[in-house]
This record gives C-alpha cells, structure tokens and sequence, in this order.
C-alpha cells in the first residue's frame, strides 16, 4: 500500500496540504505571540518552517500522481481529472509552502513584541 502511494502519488494531497498548514501555521502564529514574548523564545518561525515542511510533503505526494503516465482501468476522462488535479495540488503545495516560509522569515525579523 505505501509502495503504491510512493509510486503513484496522491493527486489531492498538495491540495488539502498546503491550506491547511498555512492556515494552521498562521493560528499558531497568532496564538503563540504572547508566549514568545514573555519567553524570549523564537516558536512563531519554527512552527511556520515546520509547517512548510508538511505543505512541501503535500506537494511531493502530488507529484508522481501528476507524471505518472500509466492508464489505470477507467475512462480517459478520469485519468485526465485525476492529472489535473495532481497538477493544481502540486502547484497549490509549493505555493503554500513558499507562502508559510516567508511567514517563517518575517517571524525572524518581527519577534512580535514590538508595540
């Protein structure tokens, strides 16, 4: 089964990744300011780099289902969608990863307790 999902992808997975780490990440972000501040400690940045980690893992799981080449037993039309849909996932993943990473560098440059 996990050689299957290795070999060839999960087209949805770069989809439901990338938002939902950066949506999470920013949460986080928000909920974890007066901690940081109180504390010293830089969390905001590694919880964004962690989840661009999980938003890039969406986007790798994307990628064999959008290259694989091979015809499962179903109409063309369903080969088709399925593509697209590992397409869009894996650009959706990458995005959102790139898109938390900045988070991640802000969070270096702003601690938040600036006020």
């Amino acid at each position: 089964m996990a050689k299957a999902i290795l070999t060839r992808g999960i087209s949805w997975a770069g989809l439901v990744s990338g938002p939902l780490s950066w949506a999470v990440s920013t949460q986080a972000n928000y909920a974890l300011v007066d901690l940081q501040c109180a504390n010293g400690m830089g969390l905001t940045n590694w919880v964004a780099f962690a989840a661009a980690l999980i938003a890039a893992l969406g986007a790798c799981l994307s990628l064999p289902a959008w290259l694989s080449a091979e015809k499962p037993p179903a109409p063309p039309h369903r080969l088709q969608t399925r593509r697209f849909v590992a397409a869009i996932g894996f650009g959706a993943g990458l995005l959102f990863a790139l898109i938390t990473v900045m988070q991640g560098v802000a969070a270096v440059i702003f601690t938040g307790c600036e006020r």
